[in-house]
């Protein structure tokens, strides 16, 4: 089936979305998300394009990009291309890293720009790693109020706050929102379907700790109890799309064990 056409806006500003395949694990620590925003800021200002706004999380990343050139395309095919060899050669891994191409939206106003700012901000908080954006490192919130302990001076926070005419001052209590305060109407990785209920590896650690909290059993059993390892890597498997490598590591087992487990 052909590809949709992707839609193109007067404004130049995209909402994009990319995910890991089948919704594994794709930003496995600090430094892996640190080469994805250092190669998105590169390839921005390489084909000078503006970021306004990212979040990136264990599986996903948000991405607001002023793309006044018209090659949103070329842009996200070479920044996911690198960051697919980078990930493969880094943890001896082969097959895909992201699910399909990246997904798009464009903003059209002043409205749904600010929406969607607050919503890719608030991510961390919709999925409970933190109950303030500002605690997040990775996302380009704490930008916006001039207090970033990271290095980004590439996130055009200024371009953004004179197009809207947003006050620094305002915009630390608009953003403090949740899923119940809001309707959001932008697209998520949840918009893809899936009959998984873990979704990634800070989901996996709490199911582990909650499984054998459950049995009164501390994780150094599963090396001796037969029964209880085959039914929490059975679980783990029928719940997630984690791959072998990432089970084996999350219980400290080999991956032979866990892939002779069905």
């Amino acid at each position: 089936m052909p590809r949709k056409i992707r839609k193109l806006n007067d404004s130049g500003i995209y909402h994009i979305v990319i995910q890991g395949y089948n919704r594994t694990t794709i930003f496995k620590d600090k430094s892996d998300k640190e080469f994805f925003i250092n190669i998105l800021f590169l390839n921005v200002l390489q084909n000078n394009m503006k970021v306004f706004a990212y979040c990136i999380m264990d599986n996903h990343a948000h991405l607001l990009i002023w793309d006044f050139n018209n090659i949103l395309s070329i842009l996200m095919k070479e920044i996911t291309k690198k960051y697919a060899y980078y990930l493969n050669k880094k943890y001896e891994r082969t097959g895909k890293v992201f699910h399909d191409r990246f997904r798009s939206e464009p903003i059209e106003d002043t409205a749904d720009l600010l929406s969607i700012l607050d919503f890719i901000h608030n991510d961390p908080i919709r999925t409970n790693l933190v109950n303030q954006p500002s605690y997040y490192k990775w996302s380009s919130y704490n930008s916006y109020l001039c207090n970033d302990n990271i290095d980004n001076c590439f996130v055009s926070t200024n371009e953004l706050i004179n197009r809207v005419s947003l006050n620094n001052y305002n915009y630390k209590y608009t953003l403090c929102v949740t899923e119940d305060t809001c309707n959001y109407k932008f697209m998520d990785c949840t918009n893809i379907s899936s009959n998984k209920t873990i979704l990634s590896e800070n989901e996996a650690k709490i199911f582990i700790k909650e499984f054998l909290e459950n049995k009164n059993e501390p994780l150094e059993s599963i090396k001796t109890n037969w029964q209880l390892r085959y039914a929490l890597v059975h679980e783990l498997k029928e719940k997630s799309n984690l791959s072998i490598r990432t089970i084996a590591e999350l219980l400290s087992l080999t991956r032979g064990i866990v892939q002779n487990i069905k």
